[in-house]
């Protein structure tokens, strides 16, 4: 439980040094991690994976 309160507050403060260096530089997080994506990585139990294929395919 020690390493789950630890990577907890490693998490917490990488989140709040983006949130610094993105006030800093005046440009929003996601252009600093590198700007928007249009592809979307689909992932799914393999029990689902045909049926969600199928449903993305008729769309």
């Amino acid at each position: 439980m020690k390493i789950s309160k630890k990577l907890h507050a490693l998490s917490a403060l990488e989140i709040g040094l983006w949130d610094i260096k993105e006030k800093a530089l005046g440009i929003p997080v996601n252009h600093l991690l590198g700007g928007v994506t249009r592809s979307i990585i689909v992932y799914g139990l393999p029990v689902q994976t045909e049926c969600f294929y199928d449903n993305v395919k008729k769309r």
